[in-house]
């Protein structure tokens, strides 16, 4: 999603990594998002890899995804992001994930983060790690200070007597299947 808040552009992205080394996936978003042309990402997801062993997991026996994990780093680097959480709390050992193992050890690891440009990194104000609501993770915030924005009083509603006309229905299921396959036929 393209957005414009104070003449301040930016592109948000939201990723659900693989659960297996799949690095591909990196390589397509990495080129997805030079084609947007846009310096201002705001990139968030359960990407199920850690960026730092050493930091972010405990009780894994062995790096997991790691050529995912080696493709995440090349994408970090060539397109200037910052993993904002980590950059912010450089020593703190916090997790996302929690899973029992089997020999009574749990295993965590902080496999949800935000990544964003270099460029935005001054209008961060706060990211967080928050207790997550009946989810084996916790939640993720980040909030960004763009200087004041202006709020109308008015709200967008969607006009639901638009589910009565066929044309239009007709026209969101082909745009959904023509972008779900687009989607498809690239990765």
């Amino acid at each position: 999603m393209d957005l414009s808040v104070n003449s301040i552009k930016f592109t948000l992205g939201c990723v659900y990594g693989p659960n297996r080394d799949e690095p591909s996936l990196y390589q397509i978003l990495e080129e997805r998002i030079k084609l947007m042309q846009n310096q201002n990402l705001i990139i968030v997801g359960d990407w199920n890899l850690l960026l730092d062993p050493d930091m972010d997991g405990e009780n894994y026996f062995h790096i997991n995804n790691p050529r995912a994990r080696q493709a995440m780093h090349k994408l970090i680097s060539n397109l200037n992001l910052i993993d904002v959480w980590r950059d912010e709390n450089p020593e703190s050992k916090k997790y996302i994930w929690r899973r029992l193992l089997s020999n009574k050890f749990v295993q965590k690891g902080r496999l949800d983060f935000f990544l964003i440009s270099e460029s935005l990194q001054a209008y961060v104000v706060k990211p967080t790690i928050e207790l997550g609501y009946r989810s084996d993770h916790s939640s993720i915030t980040l909030s960004l200070k763009l200087s004041s924005v202006i709020r109308s009083k008015t709200f967008w509603k969607f006009n639901n007597t638009l589910l009565y006309d066929e044309q239009f229905v007709h026209d969101v299921k082909e745009s959904i299947t023509e972008l779900y396959y687009h989607t498809i036929e690239k990765t």
